[in-house]
């Protein structure tokens, strides 16, 4: 399954983002490809939001893999949140 969460991940937007996975989650799937190849503006809760999903799929035995762009992935170097993510980078 892919998803696409568009270009605002932040404390703003979280709990609408969560709400569309939670029933995007509900699809049975084995592997998660999330796009965030639009995203510009990432904060702590979006960051936050990420990672459970991550660790979401984790639990349940299902992969997930997170797209960014080159310069969000240098952004989130410069913090050392690189290797939290299951990145790949376009």
């Amino acid at each position: 399954m892919k998803i696409e969460l568009g270009e605002e991940i932040t404390i703003y937007s979280v709990q609408e983002i969560y709400d569309y996975l939670i029933f995007s989650l509900k699809e049975p799937f084995e592997a998660l490809t999330v796009d965030l190849t639009s995203l510009v503006e990432l904060d702590g809760a979006g960051l936050q939001l990420l990672i459970s999903l991550q660790k979401t799929c984790e639990i349940t035995n299902k992969k997930c893999h997170f797209i960014f762009s080159k310069s969000l992935k240098n952004n989130l170097d410069i913090f050392g949140i690189i290797n939290v993510l299951d990145l790949e980078v376009r």
